[in-house]
């Protein structure tokens, strides 16, 4: 348990990893792990494992849909508009 952590606390332990597979050149996929309360959204260390706070955690998984370029971003749009300030 981190320090500093209240009993009956959620705790979360996440890790988050994506992979080109076997039929693209480049990787579309898109992951968010967001501690909502601090405004975290990371996969450092102090997000991997914290503790649950009032506003939340968010996550989120969005899949690449491969295609011509103009469709290679839309996974990556959810997760950078949902963590902006």
């Amino acid at each position: 348990m981190p320090a500093g952590v209240n009993p009956g606390s959620v705790i979360v332990h996440v890790f988050g990893r994506t992979d080109v597979g076997r039929t693209r050149e480049h990787n579309e996929d898109a992951f968010v792990v967001a501690d909502m309360t601090r405004g975290n959204a990371t996969l450092q260390p102090e997000v991997r494992t914290h503790e649950v706070g009032d506003r939340g955690t968010l996550f989120m998984v969005a899949d690449g849909m491969g295609g011509p370029p103009p469709a290679r971003s839309p996974a990556r749009w959810p997760s950078k508009s949902c963590c902006a300030n």
